[in-house]
């Protein structure tokens, strides 16, 4: 028994023969590699990027009024 899961532990496909070339694998997948292996410094920089997008995002002061008054919606509204 100990041989056989020593065997499955073992084992190896086409693809993982592949993984083992640099060249064979694409540049995306090299990255997705590398954060697959690195999930907490992945999860990290997500969180940082989305807290600097909203903080961003709040200091950004922008209003809904204002724009081109002379715009055919402007005008609309003002007949309405």
């Amino acid at each position: 028994m100990l041989e056989a899961m020593r065997r499955y532990g073992n084992r190896t496909s086409e693809a993982d023969d592949l993984a083992g070339n640099a060249l064979a694998v694409s540049f995306t997948g090299r990255i997705a590699g590398w954060t697959a292996r690195h999930a907490f410094i992945t999860l990290t920089v997500w969180v940082a990027v989305l807290v600097r997008a909203f903080v961003l995002a709040g200091n950004l002061n922008v209003s809904g009024e204002g724009g081109v008054e002379s715009t055919d919606a402007r005008r609309a509204s003002a007949l309405i």
